[in-house]
């Protein structure tokens, strides 16, 4: 793996990271600007050299799962006392 792509992937788990860890909502606006900032990187860099589709649909799957993560986030702010994970975890299995 190259050294872009191993930057990338570090600020990917940083920022995931930083999700998990919000407890404002500025936190997790906060970490949407750096979502978008990684994207705008790297599609520039997409744009000035040849890229393989492979490496835009990860980004594209990366960014899916940021979003996601995010939104998990702030169910959980919403509701204190619960965690996104825990929250997310209930909606998974509880019985119907």
């Amino acid at each position: 793996m190259d050294t872009s792509k191993d930057q990338l992937l570090t600020r990917v788990n940083d920022l995931a990271d930083h999700v998990k860890a919000a407890v404002t909502e500025s936190e997790l606006g906060e970490a949407e600007r750096d979502m978008d900032e990684i994207l705008e990187a790297e599609l520039e860099r997409y744009s000035t050299v040849d890229s393989e589709p492979g490496e835009c649909a990860a980004l594209g799957l990366v960014t899916h799962r940021l979003e996601r993560l995010i939104g998990q986030q702030r169910v959980a702010l919403a509701q204190p006392s619960k965690t996104a994970f825990q929250t997310a975890g209930e909606k998974h299995f509880r019985a119907e």
